[in-house]
């Protein structure tokens, strides 16, 4: 079964994204913490990781750049979300190695969406929401 990791300090984020994802038929695995969220990524080797750009104690983007930087987990796909629409956030994802950067909130489609792009047999990529 595929395994999503979302990373995010807002646990009704969590609470909504662990919904969507049993309904889509997809595990979620949910950490409210960064350090936690590398711990669990670690540990769990989920197929792909959605997390939240602005977090206390470390933001996505360091996040990011720590998962690209660990070897055991560097080459799982990271989606990085925020409420910020922002294009400098977006070249900034790009250089630490963000598959991919979405604005919250994400629609139920959106979300499948980027599960049938990073983990499934790939599709077209649209240019909205991908770099």
């Amino acid at each position: 079964m595929v395994r999503i990791l979302f990373v995010d300090d807002d646990t009704m984020m969590l609470e909504l994204m662990d919904k969507v994802c049993q309904l889509l038929g997809y595990e979620s695995l949910r950490c409210s913490s960064a350090a936690g969220g590398l711990q669990t990524a670690e540990e769990q080797c989920p197929d792909l990781i959605v997390v939240d750009k602005q977090m206390a104690e470390m933001d996505g983007i360091q996040f990011v750049h720590e998962v690209r930087h660990n070897p055991q987990i560097a080459a799982t796909p990271v989606i990085l979300l925020s409420a910020d629409r922002n294009c400098g956030d977006q070249e900034e994802a790009r250089r630490v190695g963000a598959d991919g950067f979405y604005c919250k909130p994400l629609s139920f489609d959106e979300l499948e969406e980027i599960i049938s792009t990073f983990v499934k047999a790939p599709k077209a990529k649209s240019s909205s929401g991908t770099f």
